[in-house]
């Protein structure tokens, strides 16, 4: 995606932010937000990092926009979470037809299903997976922090599905 956050450098800027300081608040490196205000590919869990720290959905990392932080407080103890499989069960889809509808290989459904491994969703993907299954990025992939036990983990999911079932109906 070349445009994927165009308006990145300003949103920095705007909030007094160095490219070290945004690349040390959202625990990448200097060379990625770089890349990121040039318009080169990211990852999902950047994008997610960013608009966490920004406080709003990921989508709007795409807009142009001048966003105030959130909070300015490092988010190195995070985990990127999805509820795709879910999600995709809701809709009655298996993965491979999950997989042919958005274009993408039954493998990659896999992997981005799986919720604890060390897979980069691209942003690209969790764009496909979401629209696919008729949902915004935000609503399907989230960060939490790492340190949460997996009762609490299994609560945020269990909150999350819900709520995008009771907009099922």
């Amino acid at each position: 995606m070349d445009k994927t956050i165009t308006n990145l450098a300003t949103m920095r800027r705007t909030a007094n932010l160095t490219i070290d300081d945004l690349a040390r608040l959202v625990s990448t490196s200097r060379q990625t937000i770089m890349k990121l205000e040039s318009g080169a590919g990211v990852q999902l869990n950047t994008m997610l990092r960013i608009s966490l720290l920004f406080d709003v959905p990921v989508e709007e990392l795409l807009k142009p926009a001048t966003i105030p932080l959130k909070k300015q407080e490092p988010l190195n103890d995070t985990i990127t979470m999805n509820i795709v499989k879910e999600m995709r069960t809701a809709r009655k889809l298996s993965q491979l037809e999950l997989a042919e509808k958005i274009g993408i290989s039954k493998p990659a459904i896999i992997l981005v299903e799986k919720r604890f491994n060390d897979y980069k969703v691209s942003y690209s993907i969790a764009e496909k997976i979401a629209n696919g299954l008729g949902f915004n990025i935000s609503d399907l992939f989230f960060i939490v922090d790492k340190n949460l036990s997996s009762e609490q983990l299994e609560t945020i999911i269990y909150h999350r599905t819900s709520s995008l079932m009771e907009r099922l109906k």
